[in-house]
């Protein structure tokens, strides 16, 4: 029997990021707390997921007392926030859990790396009933647009501890992927995720190609091992990075339309967070329907009523393919 399942992603705007000074155009109530985790609390059961990725968590006991009756759960700090990921007791029991520290792996490539505080949380959960295992992993990429190449880093890395972890198994395991990764379609990140490689070119700026090769040599693959890796990577189309999943994201069908955006503020309006699924081995049956712009432009900015975050919340039913 091919198990199938739900899950959700959602950044939920942290309580020390929603304040007045940040977010000038939203009243204040809108911002407060209390209203807001009453909303977020609604919207996460009312969903009813089996698994629940959440970004920019600073109040994880309160989450945890309100959602704790359904869902056990792990979480991950940085200085003022963290990443959590809840699965629904009745059908899940955890396996295992790595946190990803990505300034202690990225300065391991690069001791000259700028340090951001960004981690990933990597569960491996079983399906009571089918015992069927499955990867999951959730992170916050670095939103400095100056900083785009160790978001580039940030995403690769995630994907070769991944891949370093499904060496250890007897077989490989569907993986999901997902969380804001603060990168737009068409992005280096949305790129290497969605062809699996990064190319070098004229274009591409060194940053990007000096981090990217840096990893690759950091990461070998098995095959790789076994041949001598010196090998010629500066002329044109030679691959600098490359990871082994084909990974889809939930919303592609959405993200080539420029109507659709999953953070939304007065200044700024873009597709920031994915669930990127492996297509090899899930099939993905429904991705929930998300506002439009023109109907968020109709509250002028997020949050707002209906709204707790200044991001829209994803949800995707998946079954494992056979």
């Amino acid at each position: 029997m091919a198990e199938s399942f739900s899950l959700v992603s959602y950044n939920i705007l942290a309580s020390c990021f929603a304040l007045k000074r940040n977010m000038p155009d939203v009243p204040q109530h809108f911002l407060r707390w209390s209203n807001r985790r009453k909303m977020i609390k609604k919207a996460l059961l009312r969903a009813e997921a089996d698994i629940l990725c959440l970004q920019e968590v600073d109040r994880d006991q309160e989450m945890i007392t309100d959602l704790g009756e359904t869902y056990e759960s792990a979480y991950v700090r940085r200085s003022r926030d963290g990443i959590m990921i809840l699965w629904k007791t009745e059908k899940l029991t955890l396996i295992n859990k790595q946190i990803i520290d990505f300034d202690q792996l990225l300065t391991d490539v690069d001791p000259e790396m700028e340090l951001t505080g960004r981690k990933a949380l990597l569960l491996e959960l079983r399906f009571t009933d089918t015992e069927q295992n499955i990867l999951i992993s959730t992170t916050h990429l670095e939103w400095k647009p100056a900083l785009d190449y160790i978001k580039l880093a940030q995403g690769a890395v995630l994907l070769k501890q991944i891949e370093q972890y499904q060496e250890r198994l007897d077989n490989p395991l569907p993986v999901l992927v997902c969380g804001d990764f603060n990168s737009i379609p068409g992005s280096m990140v949305h790129k290497f995720y969605s062809t699996r490689e990064l190319r070098d070119s004229s274009s591409l700026a060194s940053s990007y190609k000096d981090i990217a090769t840096l990893i690759e040599e950091r990461y070998p693959t098995e095959a790789e091992k076994l041949e001598d890796f010196e090998e010629d990577r500066i002329s044109d189309g030679i691959v600098l990075l490359k990871h082994p999943y084909d990974l889809h994201s939930a919303y592609k069908f959405y993200e080539k339309n420029g109507n659709f955006v999953t953070n939304f503020k007065m200044q700024f309006r873009e597709c920031l967070d994915y669930i990127w699924y492996d297509n090899s081995k899930l099939e993905m049956t429904l991705a929930s329907k998300l506002p439009g712009i023109k109907e968020l432009k109709s509250y002028g900015t997020l949050p707002s009523q209906g709204y707790p975050s200044d991001h829209l919340m994803l949800q995707a039913h998946f079954q494992f393919r056979q």
